[in-house]
C-alpha cells in the first residue's frame, strides 16, 4: 500500500512512504530503503491508524536523515583522517592495538560482518568474538572507528549498557556520545551508497505462527482440575482454535 505523505509532512520530504503489512509482528517498524521511507505494520491495524503511525514514523525518519546529513557536512569540514579496512586481518590488527592500549582482554577475535540495520558490532562475550558490520568500516573517521571498537571490547568487562560500562568506555574516549553519532551516520551513509547500487528487495512475508494442536476429550478429561479453571471450556476452547 501506498499513500503520499507531501500534503502532511510538507513537500520538502518528496518521497513515498511504502507501507508493508504482516501477520507475524506486534509494532511497526519504520526506517529508509532504496531512497524511500519503507513501513511495516501489523496487518490487523486499520487502515487510519497505519495511516497515523507511518505518519510519525516519516517524521521520525526525515529527523534522522537530516542529522545525518548535518553530521557528515561537520566532519567533511573538519577534514579528520579516515580509514578503510577490507579484511578480517586487517581488521583484528586494529582491534589487538586498540586492546592492548585499553582493556587488555585475552582472547579476542574479530570478523567483519554484514549487518545494514541492526547492529553496528557486535560482541559474543561467551567466545569473545567480535563481529564489526562491513558498512561501519568504509570511509570511517579513525577516532569514531576507534570508540566503536572500545565500545565492543567494554562488553567482555560489563555486559548491559548501565554506568559501570559507559564509565569504562569513557575511560578511553571521553567524547563517545559524539563519536557513537558520527559512526552511525558513516553506517547508515554507507548503506544508502550501497542500495543505490544494489537495490534491497522488499522485506519477505512470513508465515504465521501454527497454532498449537488442542487438547483431545481424553486429554480434557485427564487435566487436573486446576488447569481446567484457567481455561474455558473444552467445546469454547475448540473454537478458539478452529472458530
Amino acid at each position: 500500500m501506498k499513500i503520499s505523505i507531501a500534503s502532511k509532512i510538507g513537500a520538502e520530504l518528496e518521497r513515498e512512504i511504502r507501507i508493508f503489512e504482516r501477520d507475524d509482528i506486534d509494532r511497526a517498524v519504520g526506517r529508509m530503503r532504496n531512497g524511500c521511507i519503507q513501513v511495516q505494520v501489523p496487518k490487523r491495524w486499520s487502515q487510519r491508524h497505519k495511516a497515523s503511525v507511518a505518519e510519525e514514523l516519516a517524521r521520525k525518519v526525515k529527523e534522522r536523515e537530516e542529522e545525518r546529513r548535518r553530521i557528515l557536512q561537520e566532519i567533511d569540514l573538519s577534514q579528520s583522517p579516515r580509514v578503510t579496512i577490507e579484511t578480517n586481518e586487517a581488521l583484528q590488527a586494529l582491534v589487538d592495538e586498540i586492546n592492548a592500549q585499553t582493556f587488555r582482554i585475552d582472547g579476542v577475535r574479530a570478523e567483519i560482518g554484514s549487518s545494514r540495520y541492526t547492529r553496528l558490532a557486535q560482541m559474543n562475550i561467551r567466545t569473545r568474538v567480535m563481529r564489526v558490520s562491513r558498512f561501519s568500516l568504509r570511509n570511517v573517521p579513525q577516532q569514531s572507528l576507534r570508540y566503536l571498537l572500545v565500545h565492543e571490547l567494554a562488553h567482555c568487562l560489563e555486559a548491559n549498557h548501565n554506568k559501570r560500562f559507559w564509565k569504562h568506555v569513557e575511560r578511553f574516549v571521553p567524547d563517545y556520545e559524539r563519536q557513537s553519532r558520527i559512526i552511525r551516520a558513516v553506517h547508515a551513509q554507507s548503506v544508502a551508497d550501497e542500495e543505490r547500487l544494489h537495490p534491497a528487495p522488499p522485506p519477505k512475508k512470513r508465515q504465521p505462527r501454527p497454532l498449537p494442536t488442542p487438547p483431545t476429550q481424553e486429554e480434557w478429561a485427564r487435566m487436573p482440575d486446576y488447569i481446567k479453571k484457567l481455561m474455558p471450556p473444552w467445546h469454547e476452547l475448540i473454537k478458539m482454535y478452529w472458530p
